[in-house]
């Protein structure tokens, strides 16, 4: 066991958590851990499913106070001395249980500075258990994706930013029920923080009222983001004038994910006017899933020869005509085009307008491609493959 550096484990037992802690024991090159521990073992409900009553009993006595209610496991795995990546994805934990975390990660002795609790179904209290322990440990990125936060779970988690001794850089908060009430708390956030660097509000329902302000926060010269990820938060043309000001006034913003919101030909319009201004230095856009036409195609073309740093531009499951893919074929062969990645599906497109795309490939140091940022975005958020879907 002391050859590996990273694992995945899976438990769906009492048993295989007991094995797992010894195993864990031995792993002392271990880095990075991707640990699943199923539902059923720590329910407090029998179902006829679970076996003999007695011994589904005792299994929880067993189990819960031992390994994980008490903290046991966690003072095992997260004091590993190369350990610095927990991966929980797919584990409930209780409050208590994230208190007894909690704990062990404000030791001198614990490394880890990747911490991922996607779908642990946290609540806003035990958000506000994490956000406390952020202050004394060494966790530089963390994702609470999938989890039900919502406004309440966010403002603690702001309060922790605020303080100066908070260097959190990473901060993954996609489906988590947010509204625009929490970038109020945002807000106030990144004015006083000078360590986030990236900032994953994708998939709540922020609106255009969120958005504007965000932007406020945004083109303060001190707000430290340089990646804002907004897919699919329910915005429309009405915030692209703010989003807009903000790529010209901010110079530190280099990622902007907009996918999947209702910006249409209007919302696009005023993005490239603003990657067109010399004072934008934005390197990567996501308007894939935008909702907008063959139309915008003319001004994408004028922003990919003008904007000199953009090099990564996501317009996944769009599709043009042959006149609108014919525009944006002409700018990717412009000598002043520095686009190394075209988020695009090739196979949407019918056999002549392939060819053309293969040929801009060819021609350009360019790589055209389907779903561009799904690992990375994977990657970051934690998130990962769960066996059992029932858990």
């Amino acid at each position: 066991m002391d050859l590996f550096e990273e694992m995945t484990i899976d438990i769906s037992s009492a048993d295989a958590l007991s094995v797992a802690t010894t195993c864990l024991l031995k792993s002392q090159r271990l880095k990075n851990l991707h640990l699943h521990i199923q539902h059923r073992v720590f329910s407090e409900k029998y179902k006829p499913e679970d076996g003999d009553l007695e011994a589904f009993k005792h299994e929880k006595m067993c189990s819960f106070v031992t390994n994980f209610g008490h903290g046991v496991l966690f003072h095992t795995l997260l004091q590993l001395p190369h350990l610095k990546s927990l991966n929980l994805y797919g584990t409930n934990l209780s409050n208590d249980v994230v208190e007894n975390m909690c704990c062990v990660l404000k030791c001198s002795t614990c490394r880890v500075e990747e911490l991922l609790l996607g779908k642990c179904n946290l609540s806003s209290e035990a958000c506000g258990i994490i956000a406390t322990s952020l202050i004394f440990c060494k966790v530089k990125h963390l994702s609470l994706v999938e989890n039900p936060l919502k406004n309440k779970g966010v403002m603690l988690l702001c309060e922790t930013l605020k303080r100066p001794s908070c260097d959190l850089e990473t901060l993954m908060l996609s489906y988590c029920a947010l509204t625009f009430i929490a970038c109020g708390h945002l807000y106030e956030a990144l004015l006083h923080n000078k360590y986030l660097s990236l900032l994953d509000l994708s998939s709540n329902f922020l609106g255009d009222t969120g958005v504007n302000i965000l932007c406020k926060a945004l083109k303060d010269p001190m707000c430290p983001l340089q990646e804002l990820w907004l897919s699919g938060c329910y915005l429309t043309s009405d915030c692209c004038e703010e989003i807009s000001a903000v790529l010209t006034h901010n110079q530190k913003l280099k990622t902007l994910k907009l996918g999947n919101n209702n910006i249409q030909d209007t919302g696009v319009r005023q993005l490239c006017e603003a990657l067109s201004n010399p004072e934008c230095k934005l390197q990567c856009l996501g308007l894939d899933m935008c909702e907008f036409t063959t139309g915008s195609c003319a001004d994408l073309a004028l922003a990919l020869t003008t904007c000199k740093t953009l090099t990564m531009l996501n317009l996944d499951r769009m599709t043009f005509d042959r006149d609108g893919l014919k525009l944006l074929c002409e700018a990717l062969n412009h000598k002043d085009c520095n686009l190394k990645v075209l988020g695009l599906d090739k196979s949407a497109f019918c056999e002549e307008s392939q060819k053309i795309l293969q040929e801009v490939e060819k021609k350009n140091t360019l790589d055209i491609l389907h779903y561009p940022w799904i690992k990375e975005e994977s990657k970051k958020r934690g998130v990962r493959l769960v066996w059992n879907s029932e858990n």
